[in-house]
């Protein structure tokens, strides 16, 4: 507390608002030297600006058409990071590869990242998809309106 009444530093802080919610408002009189200014994550067309800022600024061999795929990708994956730091997370594993980077391998890295297998289905796996509702009804006794939903 002595640091924070001091008028010769200056400190700025961020948290999540779980941190906010369990520490810090416990914590009035720590609380009452801050502002708190609430931050939402950008939208994705901002999203895309700032990860083809930061591209433009790295110097990563990347077409523009696939930085919105990153972005789309990396939100629909990648669940422990927010935007836009899990796509620059993205762009520089890609800019490891030294290379014109594809599709192919924005999806090899996401897919590395997320544990999930992103790409095309083999023809077996299309053919249980396309055959799971008489799959599912062979499993499961009593239940063939849930399963014609699902």
């Amino acid at each position: 507390m002595p640091y924070l009444k001091s008028k010769l530093l200056a400190i700025i802080a961020t948290t999540d608002f779980a941190g906010y919610d369990g520490v810090l408002k416990q914590h009035a009189e720590f609380l009452s030297k801050f502002e708190k200014i609430d931050m939402f994550p950008p939208s994705f067309d901002d999203t895309v600006a700032i990860v083809a800022n930061y591209v433009s600024l790295t110097g990563v061999a990347i077409e523009a058409s696939l930085i919105a795929e990153i972005v789309r990708l990396a939100e629909r994956y990648i669940g422990n990071q927010s935007e836009p730091q899990k796509s620059i997370t993205i762009i520089d594993d890609l800019r490891t590869l030294g290379r014109e980077v594809t599709l192919d391998d924005v999806k090899a890295v996401i897919s590395d990242k997320a544990n999930v297998p992103i790409g095309s289905l083999s023809m077996d796996e299309t053919s249980v998809l396309l055959n799971l509702e008489s799959i599912m009804q062979a499993k499961i006794i009593g239940q063939s309106d849930a399963v014609r939903e699902v």
